[in-house]
């Protein structure tokens, strides 16, 4: 059995469909009975149309501009200029020297009288040639021992002894570096003593 619309939906919307008996009769439906069904409004668009452009519209610079040049300008010449055009020496920055420095080096003595006499007449010497010689003894340097620490058992005498012939007088004129060895200290039956003694004789003693 056919059904025929009554009505037809407009260009923009459907709101009703109405469904009426047609000349052969239904036997689901009495023959003076219409049928309307109710659908949900349809359109023919979307309920809300794309927007052409984007809700945000993109702009056509970037938000900060590019500068075209950068921001601190390099300066076309240095900061600070050159003193002068051309170098102010051909030769390396330090030039080597010729002063000579001489020192002389001794240890493990006075030991005995012979050492003693060694000492005084080296030390005699050298003051004469650094009024009388071109070269000139910077300063010397003893390595330290200046007793046996067996024979003396380090006692101050062996200290003050050593200075006495070694200080600064008419026989040494030249500064004398003082190091400690084995038998001023570390071999000596007291060694915190000996170090003692050692420090009060030859503490700063090249000044």
């Amino acid at each position: 059995n056919d059904l025929t619309v009554s009505t037809l939906p407009t260009e923009s919307e459907v709101t009703s469909t109405v469904l009426m008996p047609s000349a052969a009769p239904n036997p689901l439906l009495r023959p003076t009975e219409t049928t309307l069904f109710h659908t949900h409004t349809l359109t023919m668009k979307p309920t809300k149309l794309p927007t052409k452009q984007p809700s945000v519209h993109p702009t056509e610079q970037p938000s900060i501009q590019p500068t075209k040049e950068p921001s601190i300008q390099p300066t076309k010449q240095p900061t600070s200029l050159p003193t002068t055009n051309l170098p102010t020496t051909n030769l390396p920055t330090n030039n080597p020297t010729t002063t000579e420095v001489v020192f002389h080096v001794m240890g493990d003595t006075p030991y005995n009288v012979p050492d003693e006499a060694c000492i005084t007449l080296d030390l005699h010497t050298l003051a004469q040639q650094q009024l009388t010689s071109n070269t000139q003894t910077n300063f010397i340097v003893h390595v330290g021992d200046v007793q046996s620490a067996q024979k003396t058992r380090c006692v101050e005498y062996g200290f003050s002894n050593a200075r006495r012939l070694m200080q600064p007088s008419e026989n040494s004129t030249v500064p004398i570096f003082m190091l400690a060895g084995d038998n001023d200290w570390n071999d000596c039956p007291r060694p915190d003593k000996a170090w003692g003694y050692f420090w009060k004789y030859f503490g700063r003693f090249e000044e």
